[in-house]
């Protein structure tokens, strides 16, 4: 996973069986009415939402008594290619799920909750059904406008200093596509990239009407989890186009937290609870 996201865009072109493909994964044994999709960060997995014995999803689908499925994706490439896939591939197992459905929730984690954006919104205008399941979406430390330039990417992501990374650390100095898309939170291969081009038309927010809940870390002068700014996590920015425009009462901020930290925090587990269960 971690290889995939510093090289995954050239594993990708060149055809190399290392690449990771787009899918959505599970272990459950019964297909439940109700559906919980994960999406993972960057330079993660679907097995590294398990944290120090402790999985979020697992626990909120026994709240929610739904199906854990999680999607697994080359964190390298371009969000919104992965954003495209992750659509069809959606689309796929909802058309075939063996129960009717009675709902389906979101949650992404980190560079997660920009792919569930960019693959909501191409599903929605590709015409596609399973957008009409979907009932709630949470984002955990979702850098919708992007992360800290200045952050160690790596440490934030909890794989320690860059330096560190032997035999990674020479690759490590390069940036994917998808490094860049979460640096400067895009979510559509069409964006203008921050600095290079003022923002001048609406980018891809979330659904009208569709029940969206932020959950930020913050470390240090509280300013950030390490590696994603409040404002940001929260979808909080000055261009009203941008602002993901959500109720002060779907945002929440947990104090001591880091980015890696909202994965095993049983604050983050209480608040994603009460939101899901109301």
């Amino acid at each position: 996973a971690l290889l995939n996201a510093i090289t995954g865009d050239h594993l990708h072109r060149t055809g190399n069986p290392v690449a990771i493909r787009t899918e959505v994964r599970s272990n459950a044994l019964a297909h439940l009415p109700r559906v919980l999709v994960m999406v993972h960060d960057l330079g993660r997995n679907d097995l590294q939402w398990r944290q120090d014995g402790h999985d979020h999803g697992q626990a909120l689908a026994e709240t929610l008594v739904a199906t854990p499925m999680y999607a697994v994706y080359n964190s390298g490439r371009a969000v919104g290619a992965t954003g495209r896939e992750l659509a069809a591939e959606l689309e796929v197992l909802l058309a075939h799920w063996r129960v009717p459905l009675e709902g389906v929730v979101l949650l992404g984690h980190g560079m997660g909750g920009l792919v569930l954006r960019s693959a909501l919104h191409q599903a929605q205008h590709s015409g596609l059904a399973w957008p009409a399941h979907v009932r709630k979406l949470v984002f955990l430390g979702t850098p919708h406008h992007g992360a800290d330039p200045t952050a160690d990417l790596f440490a934030g992501l909890g794989f320690g200093p860059a330096a560190a990374l032997s035999p990674f650390t020479r690759m490590a100095r390069r940036r994917s596509p998808g490094m860049r898309d979460f640096i400067e939170g895009r979510v559509l291969e069409d964006e203008p990239r921050t600095g290079l081009a003022p923002v001048q038309e609406a980018t891809a927010g979330v659904p009208p009407g569709l029940p969206v809940y932020a959950i930020a870390g913050a470390v240090g002068d509280r300013r950030s989890d390490g590696l994603v700014p409040v404002d940001s996590a929260l979808g909080r920015h000055a261009i009203a186009s941008r602002d993901l425009l959500l109720p002060e009462e779907h945002r929440c901020v947990l104090d001591g937290v880091d980015h890696i930290g909202l994965l095993r925090h049983e604050a983050a587990l209480r608040k994603m609870r009460q939101w899901l269960s109301a």
